[in-house]
C-alpha cells in the first residue's frame, strides 16, 4: 500500500466528489469552438467566469461561429445529456425498459441513451408521462435537478437558512430552491423567477456553483447530522484542515484533522473534525494545514473483533488512493470545546436514536456532534481505576456518590455523563497507577474519538502524569466486629484463581493479596465461597479431569502462611470445558471452611460432575451436590454448589453460584439502541431454578437456614435478582450503606455484582460488609481481583 505525500494539483475531473477520477466528456450534441473564447461572452459578463470554466473543462462548448449565446434557453434533452457525462453514468441494460415511461422518447431517439440514464438515476422524472426533450427547463425544475443529480442538501450543515422569497415557488419544489439559496448557487433571493425558462448563460453558472461546491467539501458536510457520514463510500477531494492530533494504533497512523475556526457552519450538530487514515506512514505533524483526496468511510478502528458488528463507527477518510499535501506548518490549532459532566445529556439513547440526532437530550448524539474535534477537560476526577490504558472521569463539579468517589449505577440507568479517556502511548499508559478518587489539576486537552463500545477522549499520558493528584483513596478492613458465637461467610470472586504462577495466570502476588484479605480484612471467615478457582494449570491445556485440588490447596497453604487458620475445601470438579470461562481454565465454584469452627455435614454422599443434589428429610442428598447439572439452562455456564455446614449444633445449606455472564449484551454506546440484555433470559431461568430449590428445602423443613451467595452477574434490583430472592430469601447487599453498595466497577459505574441472600428468618440477625479492596485500585495500588469480597455475619440460633 503505498500513500503519496504531496496530491497531484491538476485534475481532469470537476465532479470527482461524486465520481472517483471521472473525466468529464464534451457534450456530444454541440460543435466544439476551435477557441477557448466567445465572440459574445465579455469578462463583464454576470456569467463569464462559469463559461469560461466549464469551457475549458469541456463540460459545455459554444456554436460554430464563435458564439456561445448564452442568453438562449437550454432545452431539457441537453440537460440531461450534459448531466449525463458530469455524473459519468453509463446506459442502462434496459433503457426501453425505462424509456416506456415517456411518450414522446423512443429507442433509438437522439439522446434516448442519455435520457434512460438520467430517469434511471432518479435525476429526472417527466410530467404526465411525457420527458419534453424540446422544451425548455424552468429554474424551480431545475433547482430540483441540480438538488437530486449533486445531493446538494449534503452541502448545507448550517442551522438557519438564508432568506429568500418562495412565494410563488411550487411547494414541490421550495426545498430545493432553499438549497440553491442556502448554497450561493443562486443570488435570486427577492424574486427567483421559479417558471421563468433557464438561459445557457444561467445553467453554466448554476452547474459551475454546484460542482464548486461539492468539489472542496468542508468536514462538517462530510460528518452531517447523524453518526452516519452522508459521504460514505464516495472519493473527496481539497478537505482543508489543520492536523489537531496524531497517533499510531495497531501498525497504522491516524491524524485528526479539524476546520479552521473561521470556516465552521455554526451548527452544533455536526462535528468540524474528521479522522485521517494514512496506513504505515506518519506523513504529518500536529499544527500542519493540509489539503487531502481520498475515500470517506465508516470504520470501526478500534475494540474487540467483533466490533464492526457491535461498534459505532468513526468517520474516516482513507488515503489509500489519494493524497496528503502539507500547505503551510506549525499553524495555531483550533480553540477546544469545554467539556463537563454536568453538560452532558443525563440519558444515553432511547429508542428513536438513529433516526432523530439530538445532542441536547442523548449523551450518544451529543459525543458524535464532536466526533474528532479538539476538547478540553477541566480538573478531571477518576472515578474508575486506569485499566488497558483508559479512565473514566467526571469533571470536578459533578457530585460523585460513593466513598471513594465514584458513581454507584442508578436503576434507572448507567451513567451517561462520564469522560472516558484513552490515553497515548497506550501500551506505557497500563503502568499508570490511577485509583478512584485521583484526579488531575488543570486542562485536559484532547481530541474525541470512539473504540472499544464508548466515545473516548484521546490525551497524552504525559499531561496528565503532569496533572495526576493523589485523591487519597485507601484499602479498607471489614467493619464487622467478629463474635466467636455467630457464623461468619464470605463470598469472594478470585478472578480466575489457580496453581499455575506465570505472570498471566496467578501470579504469587495476586494469590498472596487475596490470603491476606481472608486474613487481615475479614478475620479469616468461618465458610468462604469462591468463585473462578481453575483447574491445577490454569488456562493450559488439560488435566482432562479438570481437577482443582492443587489450586484449592495453594490458596489454603498462603492463608496459613499469612497467619489464618488451616482451611479444607469442598469442590466437585466440572467436564472439561463444559462450564465457560477461559477454555481449558474450567472455572468453578466452591467452599473454604474452617474445621476448627465448621463442620461439612457428615452422613451423605459427595456428588458428581452430573449428579443432581436434592433436599431431603433435613438434608441434602448430596454433600456437596450440584443444582440440576444437567438442566440445558447451564449448558456452558458453572453450575451452582450447595454444601451443608454445621456450626455450634446448627445446620446451614450454603450454595454458591457463577450465574452467566453478561457477554452477548449489546455495548451502552453500540451501535444497537436501546441495548438488549441478551444475557439475562438465562439468568432468568438460572435464578428461577436456585430459588426453587431454596424453596424446596424450606417445604421440607422451615425452619432450615440457607444462605445464597456468589458472582450473580446481575443487580440488585434487576429482574434476575428479584426471581432469586423471590418470597423465601433477603438480598442483604440491601442493607449496605449506599455509597459502599457496589462490589464492581465497570466503565465508570459502580455496580453490585456480587450478592449474599440469606433466609427470611436470618435476615435481622445478619451483618453484612462489602470489603472495599479490589474495584477501586489497580494492581500497582493492591487490586487482587476485579471483585470485591463481601462478608456476613449471622446468629443461626435466633
Amino acid at each position: 500500500m503505498q500513500y503519496k505525500q504531496k496530491k497531484i494539483t491538476s485534475r481532469k475531473a470537476v465532479a470527482t466528489t461524486l465520481v472517483a477520477g471521472a473525466a468529464l466528456t464534451p457534450v456530444s450534441a454541440v460543435i466544439a469552438a476551435e477557441t477557448k473564447e466567445y465572440k459574445d461572452v465579455t469578462p463583464d459578463s454576470s456569467h463569464y467566469e462559469a463559461i469560461m470554466h466549464l469551457t475549458e473543462k469541456e463540460v459545455i462548448k459554444g456554436y460554430p461561429d464563435g458564439s456561445f449565446q448564452q442568453w438562449n434557453t437550454i432545452s431539457r434533452q441537453h440537460v440531461a445529456v450534459i448531466l449525463f457525462n458530469v455524473l459519468d453514468l453509463e446506459v442502462p441494460e434496459n433503457p426501453e425498459e425505462i424509456l416506456k415511461a415517456y411518450s414522446d422518447v423512443e429507442t433509438g431517439d437522439l439522446y434516448a441513451n442519455e435520457i434512460a440514464a438520467v430517469t434511471a438515476a432518479g435525476v429526472f422524472k417527466g410530467s404526465d408521462g411525457s420527458f419534453d426533450p424540446e422544451g425548455d427547463i424552468s429554474r424551480e425544475q431545475l433547482a430540483t435537478v441540480l438538488q437530486t443529480a449533486f445531493h446538494l442538501s449534503d452541502y448545507y450543515t448550517n442551522v438557519n437558512d438564508v432568506d429568500i422569497n418562495l412565494e410563488n415557488v411550487d411547494d414541490s419544489h421550495k426545498e430545493r430552491v432553499q438549497t440553491l439559496a442556502n448554497l450561493k448557487i443562486t443570488n435570486q433571493f427577492e424574486d427567483f423567477k421559479p417558471a421563468a425558462s433557464i438561459s445557457r448563460g444561467a445553467f453554466s453558472t448554476m452547474i459551475y456553483l454546484a460542482l464548486k461546491t461539492i468539489d472542496s467539501p468542508k468536514i462538517h458536510h462530510l460528518q452531517g447530522e447523524s453518526h452516519y457520514s452522508p459521504f460514505d463510500g464516495k472519493e473527496v477531494n481539497n478537505v482543508e484542515g489543520i492536523v489537531t492530533y496524531t497517533y499510531e494504533m495497531y501498525g497504522n497512523h491516524y491524524f485528526h484533522l479539524q476546520q479552521a475556526e473561521d470556516t465552521y457552519d455554526d451548527n452544533p450538530k455536526t462535528s468540524e473534525a474528521i479522522i485521517v487514515f494514512t496506513g504505515k506512514e506518519k506523513l504529518v505533524n500536529i499544527g500542519d494545514s493540509v489539503t487531502v483526496d481520498g475515500k470517506v468511510a465508516e470504520y470501526a478502528i478500534d475494540g474487540y473483533s467483533s466490533r464492526h458488528e457491535t461498534d459505532l463507527p468513526i468517520t474516516e477518510i482513507d488515503i489509500k488512493n489519494g493524497s496528503v499535501a502539507v500547505e503551510k506548518e506549525n499553524v495555531e490549532l483550533p480553540e477546544p470545546l469545554t467539556l463537563t459532566s454536568s453538560n452532558i445529556p443525563g440519558k444515553i439513547a432511547d429508542e428513536t436514536t438513529f433516526e432523530v440526532f439530538d445532542p441536547t437530550s442523548y449523551a450518544i448524539d451529543y459525543w458524535e456532534s464532536m466526533e474528532g474535534m479538539r476538547v478540553k477537560v477541566d480538573s478531571p476526577k477518576a472515578i474508575a481505576p486506569q485499566e488497558h490504558g483508559d479512565l473514566f472521569t467526571v469533571t470536578k463539579e459533578y457530585e460523585t456518590n460513593t466513598i471513594n468517589g465514584g458513581l454507584l449505577l442508578k436503576e434507572s440507568g448507567p451513567n451517561a455523563q462520564t469522560i472516558p479517556f484513552k490515553l497515548h502511548p497506550n501500551n506505557d499508559a497500563r503502568d499508570f497507577d490511577v485509583k478512584t478518587g485521583d484526579y488531575f489539576e488543570g486542562d485536559v486537552t484532547g481530541v474525541v474519538n470512539y473504540g472499544y463500545s464508548n466515545y473516548k477522549v484521546y490525551a497524552n499520558l504525559s499531561d496528565m502524569k503532569e496533572m495526576y493528584r493523589d485523591g487519597g483513596t485507601k484499602q479498607e478492613a471489614s467493619e464487622i466486629t467478629k463474635d466467636p458465637a455467630k457464623l461468619t461467610v464470605a463470598s469472594y470472586n478470585v478472578e480466575n484463581f489457580s496453581a499455575n504462577t506465570d505472570d498471566r495466570e496467578t501470579p504469587e502476588s495476586k494469590a498472596k493479596r487475596i490470603a491476606e484479605a481472608f486474613v487481615n480484612d475479614m478475620e479469616n471467615p468461618d465458610i468462604i465461597e469462591i468463585t473462578e478457582v481453575q483447574d491445577n494449570n490454569g488456562q493450559a491445556d488439560g488435566p482432562n479431569d479438570a481437577d482443582a485440588s492443587e489450586s484449592f490447596e495453594r490458596l489454603i497453604a498462603l492463608i496459613k502462611e499469612v497467619g489464618g487458620p488451616t482451611y479444607e475445601y469442598v469442590n466437585i470438579n466440572p467436564e472439561y470445558n463444559a462450564d465457560g470461562g477461559a477454555p481449558n481454565a474450567n472455572i468453578r465454584v466452591g467452599f473454604l471452611y474452617n474445621p476448627e469452627r465448621v463442620s461439612l455435614k457428615e452422613g451423605m454422599p459427595k456428588g458428581d460432575a452430573n449428579d443432581a443434589v436434592a433436599y431431603v428429610d433435613g438434608k441434602l442428598t448430596l454433600n456437596p451436590g450440584r443444582i440440576q447439572p444437567n438442566n440445558p439452562v447451564f449448558d456452558d455456564t458453572r453450575k451452582s454448589l450447595a454444601a451443608q455446614f454445621t456450626f455450634n449444633g446448627e445446620d446451614v445449606v450454603v450454595i454458591a453460584n457463577h450465574l452467566n455472564s453478561k457477554r452477548g449484551d449489546n455495548a451502552l454506546f453500540g451501535k444497537v439502541q436501546p441495548p438488549v440484555l441478551h444475557s439475562e433470559d438465562q439468568r432468568n431461568e438460572l435464578a428461577k431454578i436456585v430459588n426453587n430449590f431454596v424453596d424446596n428445602v424450606h417445604k421440607d423443613n422451615s425452619d432450615a437456614n440457607v444462605v445464597v451467595l456468589g458472582d450473580m452477574n446481575d443487580f440488585q434490583f434487576s429482574k434476575p435478582l428479584q426471581l432469586l430472592q423471590g418470597d423465601v430469601l433477603t438480598n442483604m447487599i440491601n442493607n449496605v450503606p449506599a455509597e459502599e453498595r457496589y462490589s464492581y466497577v465497570y466503565q465508570g459505574n459502580s455496580q453490585v455484582l456480587d450478592h449474599i441472600l440469606v433466609s427470611n428468618a436470618l435476615a435481622e440477625h445478619t451483618a453484612v460488609d462489602v470489603i472495599h479492596v479490589n474495584a477501586d485500585f489497580t494492581e500497582m495500588s493492591g487490586r487482587a481481583s476485579d471483585h470485591e469480597p463481601i462478608l456476613i455475619q449471622t446468629d443461626l440460633t435466633k
